[in-house]
C-alpha cells in the first residue's frame, strides 16, 4: 500500500469518528513542536484531553512510528513486526511480577470464534475480555467503564511477560519434581543393594 494513501485512509477514518463522535479534534501534517511530532509526521490530537498522536516514518530505517505526546510508542518495520518501546530509561517502579501467575494463567479459557458480520469467515482464536477481566483486569480497556454498551478491548501482548512469570514457576516445580525423583531413586538403589546383600547372607545361611 502506498504511505501516502495509508496516511490520507487514516486521515479520512478519524475526521469520520471524530464527526460522529462529536469529539474535537486538531489535525497537523508537520510542526516544529516535538510534542507533534516533528516537521515530517502527521500529527492528531485531542483538544479536550490535550493527547496527542503522531505518525512518522524514520529515515534511517524506514520504520513507521507512533508517537504519543511526543514519546515514541511503537514501530513498524519494513518486514512488517511491530516493536513496542520497552526502555528501561523510560521506567520506573521495576519490581519482579508477584508469584502464582501460573494458577492465573490456567484459569484462562482460549476460544475459537468468529466475528460476527465478518465478510472473510476465517476462524479466529482468542480470549474473551470480558472474562479475562475477571482475571487480568490491568489487561482489558473498557470505554467510559459503561460495561453493558461499550466494547472491550484486550491487550494480548501484555500477556507475555506473565506467560513467562508462569513457565518459570512451572519449570522450577519441574526442577523440584526431578531433584525428588532422582533422591527416591538413589533411596531406591540403596534399598536394592541392602536386599541383595540380605539374600546373599540367606543363602550362606
Amino acid at each position: 500500500m502506498n504511505f501516502k494513501f495509508f496516511i490520507s485512509l487514516i486521515c479520512c477514518l478519524f475526521l469520520v469518528q471524530c464527526v460522529q463522535g462529536q469529539y474535537i479534534h486538531e489535525f497537523k501534517i508537520g510542526s516544529d513542536s516535538p510534542s507533534f511530532g516533528g516537521k515530517d509526521a502527521l500529527a492528531i490530537k485531542n483538544t479536550d484531553t490535550k493527547t496527542t498522536w503522531a505518525l512518522h516514518i524514520s529515515k534511517k530505517e524506514h520504520s513507521l512510528q507512533f508517537f504519543r505526546d511526543g514519546a515514541l510508542e511503537l514501530k513498524i518495520m519494513p518486514d512488517g513486526s511491530m516493536n513496542q518501546i520497552s526502555d528501561i530509561n523510560r521506567k520506573e517502579y521495576i519490581a519482579d511480577i508477584q508469584e502464582g501467575q501460573l494458577q492465573n494463567i490456567l484459569q484462562l479459557r482460549p476460544k475459537q470464534y468468529f466475528f460476527k458480520n465478518q465478510k472473510d469467515n476465517k476462524l479466529r482464536f482468542g480470549l474473551i475480555a470480558q472474562e479475562a477481566f475477571q482475571i487480568f483486569p490491568e489487561l482489558v480497556q473498557i470505554d467510559n467503564k459503561d460495561q453493558k454498551s461499550e466494547t472491550w478491548s484486550m491487550n494480548y501482548i501484555g500477556i507475555i511477560p506473565i506467560v513467562i512469570k508462569a513457565m518459570q514457576e512451572q519449570n522450577e516445580v519441574i526442577v523440584q519434581q526431578e531433584t525428588e525423583i532422582e533422591q527416591l531413586k538413589t533411596q531406591l538403589k540403596k534399598i536394592e543393594s541392602r536386599l541383595s546383600a540380605l539374600e546373599v547372607q540367606v543363602e550362606k545361611d
